[in-house]
Order: structure tokens, then C-alpha cells, then sequence
């Protein structure tokens, strides 16, 4: 008897420790990843460890769940607001990431359905640039069914009349960049501007702005010349920097950095970072790009150039008479962009905004407003400063300094017919499609990409999709597959060994 109570306690034991490894040497294989290849799938039917559900809330519905034959639990979510992210945390470090999306829209005829839907991965978070990729594009669909269409591998040309027999022969014989539109596609032609001369004076900024910006200008026979003034405004306990890079065709030619104060407090004393000249003679003519990279603890004060041509991209906060004082407040901003959006987070900056005579009423702090604009450039008036305007377009204080170099892009707005556009260049591959679902997969090297103690953001991007209007449209997502890649245990370690 005695012997029959220590042979199952001795078992007990036994399978309880074959237990406790078995389990400890599955979290350990799949933390460890021994091959470099795992797969995450968020089905939508529990929260998943490695990725998030989606947010923010107000453009999300809840998950709906349906219970198939064979008592299967299918999930999904609908997405009503443009854009709403997720995040990733793997296990251990990856080099690639494959993201497949399982998607579908409304069947109603008389709801629009979204014309572009990408999928972007974080590559800068001082400037929240997302790399973006096609999931779907409607518009592209659409427009291959009626031009001339050219395909190679996933590389697709549009042309309105035959005009290239290939894809290199477009490449090697770029056409004037005001007939070219490109979507997922670099493209570096250069822009020339018919009839610019020099220019001959300063022209200042009439506001502060606020954090990170882009601009564009044009040189011919002159100097880049800009000036700038920045303020440390000590608002967080972040030892802020400033680096400002200029790029031509896209290749940096040139940078700076500055480094902020020594107050590493969050006692809000503002300092002065001084003077910052950037000029660079001996430049070919064409379109440049100026970045300034940091973070909305800095402001720049003060803004001057010499140069006739110059606008801001994408984002732009200007501030001034809230925090420090500027004469007037009231002013205008002219853009191309079809879409703009008003966010403010200073309770004296709520206001009534006119675009182009049609009345926006920013009425809630920390709320994302938009005004679909269908002019060739928009006038954007205010009476109060310090609110951050963005939009998928440029950005200028005065008519006579705006022009748009960039490449035209197949977006939501896109239109052939109110375009001179004569030819689509793009990386694109057409979703799968199957009983009203479909699906896409979109490639991220996560090598360079931004992460936080491991955790990479990806954006859904559904431009002209609002959470505050009254239309019935939206994104079903029923699934978001995940296939990371990166080095075995095995080449983990010959490259150690190597060293």
C-alpha cells in the first residue's frame, strides 16, 4: 500500500515536471523563433498577444461576431474613420514583415465604397511618416479597363494613348512630370519651372511654427538661402535636437544639427536657440526639399528665405498670438490639397474657418475636423492662429510663392477626366477576391523601421473615410495575418562566432 501511494506520488510528480517543461520549452521556442519564421493571426474573435486591436474607438464599431455551420466563430470589425492603427510587438527582433489583410466593403449600391485603402508601417515617429502600400485602389482598377495598360511583374503603366512600347522605354524617356502621376512608385524626375527668375528680396514666415516640417522651394541661378530662428520651449523633460536636411531628386545633399538647451525640465521657461543660416551656392536649377526634424517642444520663431518659391507639405502647425505674441492673428493659407484637415489642441484657438467662402466650425479640442476641397487651390481663412492644418497637398502664405513639384498621385481624388495626366506609373498588385471578401498582402522591411521597446505602429489608411458624417460607408476587416522573417538560431549564432 505504501509502495502504491509513493509510486503515484513519485508519477505526480514526474508528469507534472513533464508538464512545466513541455510548456516553459514551448514559450521558449516560440520566443525564440528557432527557424526566424512565425506567423500572428488577430481574427477578431479574442484580443491577440502580439497585435493590438485597432484604434482610436471613435472610428472603430464594435467586433461583430456570426456562428457558421459546424459551429465556427467568424469575426469582424468595421472600420468608419480614416485612419486607425494597430501596433505589433514580436517575440524577438525580425528583419521582414509580409501583413495580410482580409477586407471587404458595403454591397449597398447607393453607400460609396472606399477608393483607396492602404497599409502603412512607422518610419519616423518625429514626423509620423508611415510608409505606405496598397491594399486596394479602385481608381486604378478602374482606369487599367479603359488605358493602355503595360504590366511588369508588379510594376504597371498606364498611358492614355500608346506612346511607350515598355516600361523601360517610359523609364529611360521620362515626359513632361506634369502628364506623369505615380503611385507606390519612386520617381525622381526633374521639375523645371517655365519662367521663374531669381529672387531678389526676403520673404518671412508671418507665424511660429511648431515641431516638424517640410518645405519645397525652387532655385535657378541663386543661392538656397533660408533663415531660421528656434525657441526650446521646455515643455517636457526631452533633450531636443534639430536636424535639418536638404535633398535634391530626393538625395540629401546637405545637413545640419542643433541641439537644444541644457534645461531638461518641463518647467515651460522658453529659451532661445539663436540663429541658423543654411545657404548653398552653386546649385542646379530644379526643385529641392528642405526637412526640419524634431520634435513640438521646439519652435521655429522666425522663418526668412530669399527664394520667390517656397511651400510647406502635408503638415503644418502654425502657432503665434496664444504663446507668443505676433501683431495680428487672423490671416490665410493656400493649399492644393483635395482633403484638409484642422486639429487644435488650445481652447482660444476654436474658431469658424472659411475655405474658399464655405464655413468649417472648429468647435472641440483634440478633434479631427475636414473640408473636401474641389478646386484647383484653396483659400483657407482664420482668425486665430496656433491649430495644426494637414492634407495631402502644399501649403503656402502668399499665391505668388506656391507651386507643387511633386509627382501626381493616384489618390481618392484622383480624377483623369480634370487632369493633364497621360500616364500612370505604379507598384501595384490586384487583390484576390472570394464570396464578397478580399484580400491583400503588402511587404514591410522592418529593418529600418521605427520601433519602441520592440513594438512596431502600423496605420490603415482610408482616405475620405469620416466617423462624423452621416454616410453609411466603412471597411469590414475580418483578419490581419502577420509573417515575420529574420535570421535562424543557427545564422544568430555563425554570426557571432564569425565575429
Amino acid at each position: 500500500m505504501i509502495f502504491v501511494k509513493q509510486y503515484i506520488k513519485y508519477s505526480v510528480r514526474i508528469i507534472f515536471w513533464a508538464l512545466f517543461i513541455a510548456v516553459l520549452g514551448f514559450i521558449l521556442i516560440r520566443g525564440i523563433v528557432l527557424d526566424g519564421k512565425i506567423e500572428y493571426i488577430y481574427d477578431f474573435s479574442k484580443p491577440n498577444f502580439y497585435i493590438s486591436e485597432l484604434k482610436p474607438e471613435d472610428r472603430v464599431e464594435s467586433v461583430e461576431c456570426t456562428v457558421r455551420a459546424g459551429f465556427q466563430r467568424e469575426c469582424s470589425q468595421r472600420i468608419t474613420g480614416d485612419p486607425v492603427y494597430f501596433s505589433v510587438k514580436p517575440s524577438r527582433r525580425f528583419e521582414k514583415a509580409v501583413v495580410s489583410v482580409k477586407f471587404r466593403m458595403p454591397e449597398s449600391q447607393t453607400v460609396k465604397q472606399p477608393n483607396v485603402i492602404e497599409l502603412g508601417i512607422l518610419k519616423d515617429n518625429l514626423l509620423k511618416r508611415y510608409e505606405l502600400k496598397p491594399l486596394d485602389n479602385r481608381i486604378l482598377d478602374s482606369i487599367s479597363s479603359e488605358w493602355k495598360t503595360l504590366r511588369q511583374g508588379d510594376t504597371i503603366l498606364l498611358q492614355r494613348e500608346m506612346a511607350y512600347p515598355d516600361i523601360n522605354s517610359f523609364l529611360d524617356n521620362l515626359p513632361d512630370p506634369r502628364e506623369i502621376a505615380a503611385y507606390n512608385f519612386v520617381l525622381k524626375p526633374r521639375y523645371l519651372l517655365a519662367g521663374y527668375g531669381p529672387g531678389n528680396g526676403n520673404h518671412a514666415i508671418p507665424y511660429h511654427l511648431r515641431g516638424a516640417f517640410q518645405i519645397y522651394t525652387y532655385i535657378k541661378d541663386e543661392n538656397l538661402d533660408f533663415n531660421f530662428e528656434f525657441s526650446d520651449l521646455n515643455r517636457d523633460t526631452v533633450h531636443e535636437k534639430i536636424d535639418i536636411t536638404v535633398y535634391y531628386l530626393d538625395e540629401p545633399i546637405f545637413s545640419r544639427r542643433i541641439d537644444g538647451d541644457i534645461n531638461d525640465t518641463d518647467n515651460g521657461a522658453v529659451s532661445d536657440l539663436g540663429k541658423t543660416e543654411i545657404k548653398i551656392p552653386g546649385l542646379p536649377e530644379g526643385a529641392y526639399k528642405l526637412e526640419i526634424r524634431t520634435n513640438d517642444d521646439i519652435m521655429t520663431r522666425k522663418l526668412a528665405t530669399k527664394q520667390n518659391k517656397f511651400v510647406f507639405s502635408d503638415k503644418l502647425w502654425f502657432s503665434g498670438s496664444a504663446e507668443n505674441p505676433r501683431p495680428g492673428g487672423a490671416g490665410k493659407i493656400y493649399t492644393d490639397s483635395k482633403i484638409i484637415h484642422f486639429n487644435t489642441t488650445n481652447p482660444a484657438s476654436l474658431q469658424t474657418i472659411s475655405v474658399n467662402g464655405s464655413e468649417l466650425r472648429i468647435s472641440q479640442t483634440y478633434k479631427q475636423y475636414s473640408f473636401e476641397n474641389h478646386s484647383a487651390l484653396a483659400e483657407v481663412a482664420f482668425s486665430s492662429p496656433d491649430f495644426i492644418l494637414a492634407g495631402n497637398g502644399m501649403f503656402a502664405f502668399n499665391t505668388e510663392e506656391f507651386f507643387d513639384p511633386r509627382v501626381g498621385k493616384v489618390d481618392d481624388f484622383f480624377d483623369p477626366a480634370e487632369t493633364n495626366i497621360n500616364y500612370i506609373i505604379a507598384d501595384y498588385a490586384y487583390p484576390q477576391s472570394d464570396a464578397g471578401w478580399k484580400y491583400s498582402s503588402v511587404e514591410f522591411d522592418l529593418s529600418s523601421a521605427y520601433s519602441e521597446e520592440g513594438r512596431y505602429g502600423f496605420i490603415i489608411s482610408i482616405p475620405g473615410l469620416r466617423a462624423d458624417d452621416d454616410k453609411q460607408d466603412y471597411l469590414e476587416i475580418s483578419s490581419i495575418k502577420i509573417n515575420l522573417q529574420g535570421k535562424s538560431i543557427w545564422q544568430f549564432l555563425g554570426s557571432k562566432i564569425k565575429r
